[in-house]
């Protein structure tokens, strides 16, 4: 091949990899409070045990550093899970933001938790608390649910 058809390729490619790239990857643009999702996914009563399965989702296509809780090496322990009767109040509760985790664009992070409940009616809570964006930003979900141990 010449020289020139040589350059026009390689230029050719190069546009088209920068192009698919910035449509179909990830972008470290700043994660937004719209970019996750916490959810419950399950909740089972087995006699006195509740195992709570909940999914925290990264809904977008951004990534990048979370400042949290929990251990380093585990995602899953930045989700946090509380149950409470009618007078404890889990709200008081804040996460530690000494930890950091890689948050990869559409990521799912799973969590499960048991608990060893007597009779009664409690208010499970589960949260996602952290910073981001260098901290600059600081998001927390939180979702409840109800469940009855008799």
């Amino acid at each position: 091949m010449k020289r020139k058809n040589v350059i026009v390729l390689l230029t050719v490619l190069m546009i088209t990899i920068s192009l698919l790239s910035s449509f179909g990857a990830c972008t470290t643009n700043g994660l937004q409070e719209g970019d996750f999702k916490l959810v419950i996914t399950s909740v089972e009563v087995k006699g006195n045990r509740v195992i709570v399965e909940v999914e925290f989702k990264n809904i977008s296509w951004h990534n990048g550093w979370i400042y949290t809780g929990g251990e380093a090496s585990k995602p899953s322990t930045m989700i946090q899970f509380y149950s409470t009767d009618e007078i404890e109040n889990p709200d008081s509760a804040y996460t530690n933001h000494e930890v950091t985790h890689w948050i990869k664009c559409k990521q799912v992070v799973k969590a499960s938790h048991e608990f060893q409940l007597a009779k009664g009616t409690y208010t499970i809570t589960v949260y996602a608390d952290f910073a981001c964006n260098d901290e600059a930003n600081h998001f927390r979900f939180m979702e409840t649910t109800t469940v009855e141990v008799k």
